[in-house]
């Protein structure tokens, strides 16, 4: 199912910022997105929609003087809503209720509105891979760092805007064409050893209309091909603790789990890089 397809309503404050961000982030993404605040208009829009709402993300503090576990039982009892998706968005920790019924009530993440945005997208695009992939490997994860690019011998210094364990995009005003090699050198946040990896350029793209949260800029996605032991192991470091970080929900007891047990060592092709003088 491609993005296009895939419909998604927001329920949330009419004055929330929140609310805005999401819509324009989704939107850009090339989600069909929608958008209410209140029951009444939640009900009509699920009721009327020309094609079902796939993924319905709402934070249910919005319907002041209804009982979240209630509404959401009431949702899934009438034919034109228990299909749906749930995201659920909030400022306070779940009911332990909702959580305790959340395979129930067909919520499949939560996500806790102090946190970016775009960490949202990331939720719900791993959400929706294709069946059959290795999600730990494809699963995406913001990231703010400088990265040094070079091709043939000319470096130039970028911005890393997202990271995987298999590969990096790099916001790049005039992008590189598909198959370029590359040679990449970075620091992980909050880290002092500076990784060596060399890449394959595998999608360029010139970006869109840029929101204020920069989602979508022009840049370079590429695919790493060699990268030594060490390298490796501290990339895999950084990456589980920010996908737990992301990804993670919370059992009865209020602690964190992570959604699936926990990785195989990184599988990429290894090679010892010369280090930077």
């Amino acid at each position: 199912m491609g993005q296009l397809s895939i419909r998604i309503l927001v329920v949330d404050r009419e004055d929330s910022e929140f609310l805005r961000s999401a819509v324009s982030i989704f939107d850009e993404a090339g989600f069909n997105v929608d958008f209410c605040s209140d029951w009444d208009s939640l009900q009509r829009k699920l009721k009327y929609s020309v094609r079902p709402i796939d993924f319905l993300i709402i934070d249910l503090a919005c319907f002041q003087t209804r009982d979240a576990y209630l509404s959401l039982m009431e949702l899934r009892e009438r034919e034109y809503s228990k299909d749906p998706k749930i995201i659920l968005t909030t400022n306070i920790q779940l009911e332990v209720i909702l959580r305790r019924k959340r395979r129930e009530l067909g919520i499949v993440a939560t996500f806790n509105k102090t946190r970016n945005v775009e960490e949202l997208l990331c939720v719900l695009t791993n959400i929706i891979v294709p069946t059959g992939e290795n999600v730990r490997r494809t699963r995406r994860i913001p990231a703010r760092f400088l990265v040094h690019y070079t091709v043939n011998d000319n470096t130039k210094v970028l911005c890393a805007r997202n990271l995987s364990r298999a590969g990096i995009f790099v916001q790049n005003h005039s992008p590189d064409p598909v198959g370029t090699l590359v040679q990449l050198s970075f620091t992980l946040p909050g880290r002092e050893s500076r990784l060596l990896v060399r890449a394959r350029v595998a999608r360029a793209t010139s970006g869109a209309h840029i929101t204020k949260q920069e989602a979508f800029p022009p840049g370079n996605g590429l695919e790493f091909t060699e990268i030594s032991n060490a390298d490796a192991c501290s990339l895999k470091e950084y990456t589980d603790y920010e996908e737990f970080r992301i990804f993670g929900i919370e059992d009865g007891a209020n602690r964190p789990v992570a959604l699936e047990e926990p990785a195989d060592p990184a599988d990429l092709p290894k090679a010892e890089l010369r280090q930077e003088g």
